[in-house]
Protein backbone atom coordinates (compact mmCIF):
# COMPACT_ATOMS: atom_id res chain seq x y z
CA UNK A 1 0.00 0.00 0.00
CA UNK A 2 1.69 3.53 -0.98
CA UNK A 3 1.16 6.46 1.46
CA UNK A 4 1.66 9.77 2.30
CA UNK A 5 0.35 11.47 -0.97
CA UNK A 6 2.16 14.40 -1.89
CA UNK A 7 4.35 14.24 1.29
CA UNK A 8 7.70 16.59 1.40
CA UNK A 9 10.40 15.10 3.60
CA UNK A 10 13.60 16.50 5.42
CA UNK A 11 15.90 13.93 4.45
CA UNK A 12 19.55 13.80 4.85
CA UNK A 13 21.24 11.06 2.56
CA UNK A 14 22.36 7.85 4.80
CA UNK A 15 21.72 4.46 6.18
CA UNK A 16 19.11 6.00 8.31
CA UNK A 17 16.95 7.95 6.13
CA UNK A 18 16.28 4.56 4.43
CA UNK A 19 15.75 1.88 7.63
CA UNK A 20 15.57 1.98 11.31
CA UNK A 21 19.66 2.02 11.54
CA UNK A 22 19.92 -1.70 9.92
CA UNK A 23 20.56 -3.59 6.98
CA UNK A 24 20.34 -7.23 5.84
CA UNK A 25 21.37 -9.48 7.95
CA UNK A 26 22.76 -13.71 7.45
CA UNK A 27 20.81 -15.97 9.74
CA UNK A 28 23.52 -16.63 12.53
CA UNK A 29 26.58 -14.45 11.21
CA UNK A 30 28.85 -12.90 13.28
CA UNK A 31 26.65 -9.68 13.20
CA UNK A 32 23.92 -11.27 14.53
CA UNK A 33 25.09 -13.67 17.41
CA UNK A 34 25.46 -11.00 20.00
CA UNK A 35 22.59 -9.79 21.60
CA UNK A 36 23.23 -6.02 23.07
CA UNK A 37 20.44 -5.07 25.39
CA UNK A 38 20.75 -1.25 26.58
CA UNK A 39 19.17 0.13 29.70
CA UNK A 40 18.26 3.28 30.71
CA UNK A 41 17.47 4.47 33.90
CA UNK A 42 16.46 7.99 35.70
CA UNK A 43 16.41 8.09 39.34
CA UNK A 44 16.81 5.34 42.47
CA UNK A 45 14.60 6.20 45.36
CA UNK A 46 13.53 9.76 44.71
CA UNK A 47 11.90 11.36 47.34
CA UNK A 48 9.89 14.00 45.51
CA UNK A 49 7.76 13.41 43.85
CA UNK A 50 7.80 9.76 45.28
CA UNK A 51 5.05 8.70 42.55
CA UNK A 52 7.48 8.80 39.30
CA UNK A 53 7.49 6.70 37.13
CA UNK A 54 11.04 7.22 36.20
CA UNK A 55 12.61 6.00 39.76
CA UNK A 56 13.25 2.38 40.81
CA UNK A 57 13.84 1.27 44.80
CA UNK A 58 17.47 0.92 44.97
CA UNK A 59 16.36 -2.89 45.97
CA UNK A 60 14.07 -3.46 43.09
CA UNK A 61 16.95 -2.15 40.87
CA UNK A 62 19.90 -4.76 42.96
CA UNK A 63 17.50 -6.97 42.38
CA UNK A 64 17.21 -6.18 38.22
CA UNK A 65 21.10 -6.37 37.85
CA UNK A 66 20.71 -9.64 40.06
CA UNK A 67 18.07 -10.81 37.76
CA UNK A 68 19.81 -10.09 34.64
CA UNK A 69 23.04 -11.87 35.71
CA UNK A 70 20.88 -14.81 36.81
CA UNK A 71 19.63 -14.72 33.45
CA UNK A 72 23.02 -15.39 31.65
CA UNK A 73 23.68 -12.16 30.62
CA UNK A 74 27.35 -10.31 30.89
CA UNK A 75 27.56 -6.73 31.95
CA UNK A 76 29.31 -4.37 29.08
CA UNK A 77 31.01 -1.14 29.33
CA UNK A 78 30.55 1.38 27.11
CA UNK A 79 34.16 1.27 25.94
CA UNK A 80 33.49 -2.50 24.30
CA UNK A 81 30.11 -1.49 22.80
CA UNK A 82 32.13 1.23 21.18
CA UNK A 83 34.58 -1.12 20.07
CA UNK A 84 32.12 -3.92 19.13
CA UNK A 85 30.90 -1.36 16.20
CA UNK A 86 34.01 0.23 15.32
CA UNK A 87 36.17 -2.89 14.75
CA UNK A 88 34.36 -6.14 15.41
CA UNK A 89 35.63 -6.63 18.40
CA UNK A 90 32.92 -9.25 19.65
CA UNK A 91 30.58 -9.09 22.92
CA UNK A 92 29.28 -11.88 25.01
CA UNK A 93 26.69 -13.55 23.10
CA UNK A 94 23.66 -11.83 26.09
CA UNK A 95 25.15 -8.25 26.62
CA UNK A 96 23.51 -5.69 28.72
CA UNK A 97 25.06 -2.25 29.19
CA UNK A 98 23.50 0.19 32.30
CA UNK A 99 23.16 3.66 31.77
CA UNK A 100 21.87 6.78 33.65
CA UNK A 101 20.51 9.81 31.50
CA UNK A 102 20.74 13.14 32.86
CA UNK A 103 22.95 12.86 36.19
CA UNK A 104 20.27 13.50 39.25
CA UNK A 105 22.32 13.23 42.81
CA UNK A 106 20.57 10.17 43.36
CA UNK A 107 22.62 8.18 40.80
CA UNK A 108 25.30 9.04 42.90
CA UNK A 109 24.31 8.39 46.13
CA UNK A 110 21.74 5.47 45.44
CA UNK A 111 22.80 3.46 42.39
CA UNK A 112 26.28 4.15 42.17
CA UNK A 113 27.39 1.96 45.29
CA UNK A 114 25.32 -0.86 44.45
CA UNK A 115 27.34 -0.81 40.78
CA UNK A 116 30.43 -0.42 42.38
CA UNK A 117 29.68 -3.16 45.20
CA UNK A 118 28.74 -6.10 42.23
CA UNK A 119 31.39 -4.95 39.96
CA UNK A 120 29.26 -3.68 37.16
CA UNK A 121 30.43 -0.92 34.51
CA UNK A 122 27.96 1.49 33.91
CA UNK A 123 27.84 4.78 31.46
CA UNK A 124 26.21 8.42 32.65
CA UNK A 125 24.89 11.30 30.04
CA UNK A 126 24.85 14.35 31.49
CA UNK A 127 23.72 17.89 30.45
CA UNK A 128 26.31 20.58 31.62
CA UNK A 129 23.38 23.22 32.52
CA UNK A 130 22.31 20.56 35.19
CA UNK A 131 25.67 19.83 37.22
CA UNK A 132 26.49 23.22 36.70
CA UNK A 133 23.06 23.60 39.17
CA UNK A 134 24.11 20.84 41.18
CA UNK A 135 22.89 19.80 44.44
CA UNK A 136 20.51 22.81 45.02
CA UNK A 137 18.39 21.47 42.19
CA UNK A 138 18.80 18.13 42.90
CA UNK A 139 21.71 17.35 40.92
CA UNK A 140 25.53 16.13 41.00
CA UNK A 141 27.91 18.46 40.91
CA UNK A 142 31.37 18.30 38.58
CA UNK A 143 33.68 17.28 41.55
CA UNK A 144 30.54 14.13 41.74
CA UNK A 145 30.96 13.16 38.10
CA UNK A 146 35.05 13.07 38.37
CA UNK A 147 34.79 10.76 41.11
CA UNK A 148 32.90 8.64 39.21
CA UNK A 149 34.62 9.23 35.66
CA UNK A 150 38.19 8.44 38.10
CA UNK A 151 36.67 5.54 39.37
CA UNK A 152 36.03 4.01 35.39
CA UNK A 153 32.37 5.48 34.77
CA UNK A 154 32.20 5.94 31.48
CA UNK A 155 30.22 9.85 31.21
CA UNK A 156 28.44 10.76 27.81
CA UNK A 157 26.71 13.70 26.41
CA UNK A 158 23.01 14.51 26.87
CA UNK A 159 23.36 17.91 25.04
CA UNK A 160 23.74 21.17 26.54
CA UNK A 161 20.28 22.27 27.81
CA UNK A 162 17.93 18.93 27.64
CA UNK A 163 15.76 20.47 24.41
CA UNK A 164 13.55 18.35 22.31
CA UNK A 165 16.33 18.98 19.33
CA UNK A 166 13.48 18.29 16.79
CA UNK A 167 12.12 22.23 18.02
CA UNK A 168 14.16 24.63 17.24
CA UNK A 169 14.79 26.84 20.67
CA UNK A 170 13.36 30.31 20.72
CA UNK A 171 14.63 32.89 18.18
CA UNK A 172 15.73 30.26 15.77
CA UNK A 173 14.81 31.76 12.72
CA UNK A 174 17.65 30.81 9.61
CA UNK A 175 19.43 28.18 9.09
CA UNK A 176 22.90 29.43 10.38
CA UNK A 177 20.68 29.96 13.41
CA UNK A 178 19.73 26.65 13.67
CA UNK A 179 22.70 25.42 12.73
CA UNK A 180 24.47 27.09 15.80
CA UNK A 181 21.80 26.16 17.96
CA UNK A 182 22.37 22.58 17.16
CA UNK A 183 26.10 22.72 17.49
CA UNK A 184 25.23 24.43 21.00
CA UNK A 185 23.92 21.44 21.96
CA UNK A 186 26.07 18.60 20.11
CA UNK A 187 29.37 20.06 20.20
CA UNK A 188 29.85 22.79 23.18
CA UNK A 189 28.19 20.48 25.27
CA UNK A 190 30.62 17.41 24.34
CA UNK A 191 33.91 20.44 24.30
CA UNK A 192 32.77 21.57 28.09
CA UNK A 193 32.69 18.03 29.60
CA UNK A 194 35.72 16.96 28.02
CA UNK A 195 37.46 20.39 29.63
CA UNK A 196 35.64 19.43 33.00
CA UNK A 197 36.60 16.31 32.93
CA UNK A 198 39.79 15.59 31.04
CA UNK A 199 38.72 13.13 28.72
CA UNK A 200 37.00 12.52 25.24
CA UNK A 201 33.18 12.60 24.56
CA UNK A 202 32.73 9.62 22.07
CA UNK A 203 28.49 9.27 22.97
CA UNK A 204 25.57 11.28 22.92
CA UNK A 205 22.30 10.51 24.34
CA UNK A 206 19.20 12.20 22.20
CA UNK A 207 16.91 14.16 25.23
CA UNK A 208 13.97 12.23 24.93
CA UNK A 209 14.89 10.35 22.04
CA UNK A 210 14.14 13.19 19.72
CA UNK A 211 15.40 12.34 16.70
CA UNK A 212 15.11 13.34 12.71
CA UNK A 213 18.05 12.44 9.71
CA UNK A 214 18.95 16.36 10.14
CA UNK A 215 19.97 16.24 13.76
CA UNK A 216 21.97 12.67 13.27
CA UNK A 217 23.65 14.11 10.64
CA UNK A 218 24.75 16.72 12.98
CA UNK A 219 25.66 14.11 15.34
CA UNK A 220 27.92 12.29 13.34
CA UNK A 221 29.72 15.64 12.05
CA UNK A 222 30.29 16.75 15.77
CA UNK A 223 32.70 13.74 16.33
CA UNK A 224 30.28 11.08 17.80
CA UNK A 225 30.86 7.54 17.24
CA UNK A 226 27.64 5.86 19.11
CA UNK A 227 24.55 7.85 19.98
CA UNK A 228 21.28 6.55 21.57
CA UNK A 229 17.36 7.00 21.62
CA UNK A 230 15.06 5.00 24.05
CA UNK A 231 12.70 3.79 21.41
CA UNK A 232 12.26 0.79 23.01
CA UNK A 233 14.11 -2.07 21.02
CA UNK A 234 17.44 -4.67 21.68
CA UNK A 235 20.40 -4.27 19.24
CA UNK A 236 23.21 -7.17 17.20
CA UNK A 237 26.04 -5.70 15.29
CA UNK A 238 23.46 -4.97 12.08
CA UNK A 239 22.35 -1.74 14.46
CA UNK A 240 23.51 1.60 13.31
CA UNK A 241 25.96 2.95 16.01
CA UNK A 242 24.75 6.16 15.90
CA UNK A 243 21.26 4.84 16.55
CA UNK A 244 20.85 2.32 19.11
CA UNK A 245 18.21 1.31 20.86
CA UNK A 246 17.77 1.51 24.78
CA UNK A 247 14.65 0.32 27.24
CA UNK A 248 13.47 2.73 29.31
CA UNK A 249 13.21 1.07 32.51
CA UNK A 250 10.27 2.32 34.77
CA UNK A 251 8.70 2.00 38.35
CA UNK A 252 6.48 -0.41 37.22
CA UNK A 253 8.98 -3.18 35.87
CA UNK A 254 9.79 -5.72 37.93
CA UNK A 255 13.14 -7.84 37.64
CA UNK A 256 10.91 -11.09 35.45
CA UNK A 257 9.66 -7.98 32.91
CA UNK A 258 13.50 -6.26 32.73
CA UNK A 259 14.51 -9.83 31.87
CA UNK A 260 12.22 -10.49 29.41
CA UNK A 261 12.82 -7.31 27.56
CA UNK A 262 16.21 -7.62 27.32
CA UNK A 263 15.90 -11.08 25.91
CA UNK A 264 14.22 -10.48 22.64
CA UNK A 265 15.92 -10.68 19.63
CA UNK A 266 15.83 -7.95 17.44
CA UNK A 267 13.86 -7.59 13.94
CA UNK A 268 15.73 -5.95 10.91
CA UNK A 269 13.64 -3.73 8.57
CA UNK A 270 14.47 -3.58 4.77
CA UNK A 271 12.91 -0.72 4.37
CA UNK A 272 10.18 1.59 6.42
CA UNK A 273 7.59 4.13 5.05
CA UNK A 274 7.88 6.93 6.44
CA UNK A 275 11.78 6.03 6.63
CA UNK A 276 13.01 5.97 10.40
CA UNK A 277 14.22 9.83 11.81
CA UNK A 278 12.33 11.26 8.76
CA UNK A 279 10.35 14.27 9.16
CA UNK A 280 7.14 14.97 6.60
CA UNK A 281 4.30 17.05 6.45
CA UNK A 282 1.25 16.63 4.06
CA UNK A 283 -1.30 14.49 3.44
CA UNK A 284 -0.87 11.21 5.80
CA UNK A 285 -3.20 8.20 6.77
CA UNK A 286 -1.03 4.93 7.02
CA UNK A 287 2.76 3.21 7.86
CA UNK A 288 4.52 0.62 5.84
CA UNK A 289 7.54 -1.60 6.59
CA UNK A 290 9.08 -4.64 5.37
CA UNK A 291 11.18 -6.97 7.39
CA UNK A 292 14.28 -9.20 6.52
CA UNK A 293 14.31 -12.44 7.53
CA UNK A 294 10.67 -13.50 7.38
CA UNK A 295 10.82 -17.13 6.60
CA UNK A 296 12.47 -17.03 9.78
CA UNK A 297 9.04 -16.17 11.34
CA UNK A 298 6.32 -17.93 12.85
CA UNK A 299 3.03 -17.23 10.27
CA UNK A 300 1.04 -14.78 11.93
CA UNK A 301 2.95 -13.68 14.27
CA UNK A 302 4.06 -10.07 13.52
CA UNK A 303 2.15 -7.47 15.14
CA UNK A 304 3.01 -3.66 15.42
CA UNK A 305 2.20 -0.58 18.11
CA UNK A 306 2.06 2.99 17.35
CA UNK A 307 3.20 4.76 20.17
CA UNK A 308 2.08 2.15 22.40
CA UNK A 309 -1.24 1.14 20.94
CA UNK A 310 -2.10 -2.53 19.13
CA UNK A 311 -2.41 -1.52 15.27
CA UNK A 312 -5.53 -3.56 14.53
CA UNK A 313 -5.25 -2.60 11.14
CA UNK A 314 -2.01 -4.59 9.92
CA UNK A 315 -2.69 -6.30 6.49
CA UNK A 316 0.46 -8.41 5.51
CA UNK A 317 1.64 -9.02 1.82
CA UNK A 318 5.15 -11.49 2.24
CA UNK A 319 7.28 -9.08 3.47
CA UNK A 320 5.78 -6.27 3.41
CA UNK A 321 3.26 -4.82 6.57
CA UNK A 322 1.00 -2.04 6.40
CA UNK A 323 -1.71 -0.36 8.29
CA UNK A 324 -4.00 2.20 8.03
CA UNK A 325 -3.75 5.08 10.86
CA UNK A 326 -5.73 8.37 12.09
CA UNK A 327 -4.34 11.36 10.26
CA UNK A 328 -2.82 13.81 12.60
CA UNK A 329 -4.36 17.45 13.49
CA UNK A 330 -1.27 18.29 14.85
CA UNK A 331 2.56 17.99 14.82
CA UNK A 332 3.41 14.47 16.03
CA UNK A 333 6.03 12.17 17.21
CA UNK A 334 5.92 8.60 16.48
CA UNK A 335 7.53 5.09 17.23
CA UNK A 336 6.55 1.92 15.76
CA UNK A 337 7.42 -1.23 17.43
CA UNK A 338 7.16 -4.13 15.58
CA UNK A 339 7.25 -8.06 17.34
CA UNK A 340 7.12 -10.77 16.29
CA UNK A 341 8.17 -14.33 17.18
CA UNK A 342 10.62 -16.78 15.55
CA UNK A 343 9.71 -20.60 14.47
CA UNK A 344 12.42 -21.36 17.21
CA UNK A 345 10.43 -19.69 19.82
CA UNK A 346 11.97 -16.38 20.42
CA UNK A 347 10.50 -13.41 20.88
CA UNK A 348 11.41 -10.07 18.50
CA UNK A 349 11.05 -6.43 18.20
CA UNK A 350 12.48 -3.26 16.51
CA UNK A 351 11.07 0.25 16.83
CA UNK A 352 11.41 3.08 14.64
CA UNK A 353 10.92 6.51 14.98
CA UNK A 354 9.65 9.35 12.38
CA UNK A 355 7.64 12.85 13.26
CA UNK A 356 4.80 14.97 11.49
CA UNK A 357 5.14 18.53 11.87
CA UNK A 358 2.16 21.22 9.82
CA UNK A 359 4.68 23.41 8.78
CA UNK A 360 8.40 23.57 8.31
CA UNK A 361 10.14 26.26 9.04
CA UNK A 362 11.31 28.35 5.94
CA UNK A 363 14.96 27.89 6.46
CA UNK A 364 14.78 24.45 6.32
CA UNK A 365 12.54 24.69 2.50
CA UNK A 366 16.05 24.16 1.11
CA UNK A 367 16.47 20.60 2.83
CA UNK A 368 13.17 19.10 1.59
CA UNK A 369 12.44 16.78 -1.16
CA UNK A 370 9.57 14.95 -1.96
CA UNK A 371 9.15 11.11 -0.78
Amino acid sequence: MRILLFVLLLSVSGPAAVSAGTSSPETDSPKTKSLLSILCYHNIDLTSPKDSPYSVTSSIFASELMALRGAGFEFVSLGQVEAFYASGKPLPARSVLITFDDGHENIYTRAYPILKRMGIPWALFIFPTAIGRGHERGFMDWDDVRTLRKDGVAIGSHSFDHPFLTRPGNGVATREAYDKWLDKELIYSKKLIETQLGMKVTSFASPFGALNDVIQEHIRNSGYSLAFNVFGSNNDGENNPLELNRIIVLAKDSPETIVQKAKERPLHFRNTIPGSLQVFTGVFGSIEFSLDGIADLAPGSVHALLNGAKLDTLEENGPVFSATISVPTRSKSYIVTVYATKKTGETCSQSYYFSYTKEFPAFLLPTLGKL
